[in-house]
Formats: C-alpha cells, sequence, structure tokens
C-alpha cells in the first residue's frame, strides 16, 4: 500500500491522500470513492484487481476517472450522507451525465 496523492493533485490532509494497492496476479483497476468506513476494504479488494486507487472525496472526479479508465468505480459513501442533497440539484450539477 503506497501513497499516490501525485496522481490526483490537490492538498490532501495527511490521513485522506489517495493510496494505491496492487496485485500483479490480477487484471483490472477499480477506483473507490470513500471515507473512513471503507478504510478495511483494502485487504479485500486487493488481492481482486491489478491495482485499487482509494480517493477519500465524496464527489467523483470526471477527468481522474477518464485518464484512469478504471474497470470499475466504486462509491462508498456512510448512509447519514447518501439521501441528503436535492437529486434534481446532483443530477444539474453531475459532469458523468
Amino acid at each position: 500500500m503506497k501513497t499516490v496523492p501525485e496522481r490526483l493533485p490537490k492538498k490532501w490532509k495527511p490521513y485522506t491522500e489517495p493510496i494505491a494497492s496492487q496485485c500483479p496476479e490480477q487484471t483490472g483497476k477499480a477506483i473507490v470513492f470513500r471515507d473512513s468506513f471503507a478504510g478495511d476494504w483494502r485487504p479485500f479488494l486487493g488481492g481482486h484487481f491489478h491495482e485499487v486507487l482509494y480517493i477519500w472525496q465524496h464527489e467523483w472526479d470526471a477527468a481522474f476517472i477518464e485518464r484512469e479508465k478504471p474497470t470499475v468505480v466504486i462509491d462508498e459513501i456512510v448512509e447519514r450522507f447518501f439521501n441528503n442533497t436535492d437529486p434534481v440539484k446532483v443530477l444539474r450539477e453531475d459532469s458523468l451525465r
């Protein structure tokens, strides 16, 4: 497991820097947009993809996703933040439509 903040440049708090795990025997790439609840997923996901990038933020970064070309994107969010935004506002602001 190594930090990779240079792949998603912005100012990160020390404990929230993007990290990556790699498993050379596997294929595919996963990007996990997460919060603290996904911290324990690393040993489980890491063995199923060639690379997993863990990004501690709730908003998807469309340019980053396009650049990395992942096989799958996982959006992990604690339930209390799941449904607290107006869906019409989310749709309007969603650059991935």
